[in-house]
């Protein structure tokens, strides 16, 4: 693992260690998550692919207006550089989503006392930059954001989430992803 890695990880545990202390209802409504995602980024153009699979970790501050309607903020910082294959051929560049703020509507429906079906619709800003040893080149840019997932309740404060999202989409360039969390309420 490389450094970025593991100072992400250190405050994601650090994030879970202090979760407990949470655990005291102040408003039951409002809810955090914090984890992990593994992208996957995409460009089709001419006859040519570029693909390479960067991770980040994620923090996202939620507030449930009723029990199917919350309203989430979503912040992400690169954890993880990915190789770019150029027509499945790796090239010597690496790719990294760097940064990630976006903003969710979030419908969603319990299907039982421990499983919560969720969609998410919103807007995202996205940083990436691609680099090569001594030079890199950085873009952003906005967009439409969607994607579905599930919580899996531990107890009536925490939870355990899975989704897939998909968090840019335009000129025959994507990125998506699947994500993994641990949340609670307080």
């Amino acid at each position: 693992m490389n450094k970025t890695t593991l100072s992400a990880l250190a405050v994601l545990a650090a994030c879970f260690a202090l979760a407990p202390a949470q655990a005291q209802a102040v408003n039951p409504n409002m809810y955090a998550e914090f984890g992990y995602t593994q992208y996957n980024a995409k460009e089709s153009d001419s006859g040519y692919t570029l693909k390479f699979s960067p991770a980040a970790v994620t923090g996202t501050i939620g507030y449930q207006f009723t029990p199917n309607i919350a309203v989430e903020g979503l912040f992400g910082l690169g954890a993880g550089e990915g190789k770019i294959k150029l027509n499945g051929v790796k090239v010597g560049v690496k790719g990294q989503v760097t940064k990630a703020v976006g903003v969710y509507f979030k419908p969603s429906i319990a299907v039982s006392d421990s499983i919560d079906l969720f969609a998410r619709i919103g807007w995202v800003h996205t940083e990436l930059e691609m680099s090569v040893p001594g030079a890199s080149i950085t873009d952003s840019d906005n967009g439409a954001s969607y994607g579905l997932g599930a919580n899996f309740n531990i107890s009536k404060t925490s939870y355990i989430q899975a989704s897939w999202m998909n968090y840019y989409k335009k000129d025959g360039f994507k990125i998506d992803g699947i994500n993994v969390a641990y949340g609670f309420r307080f």
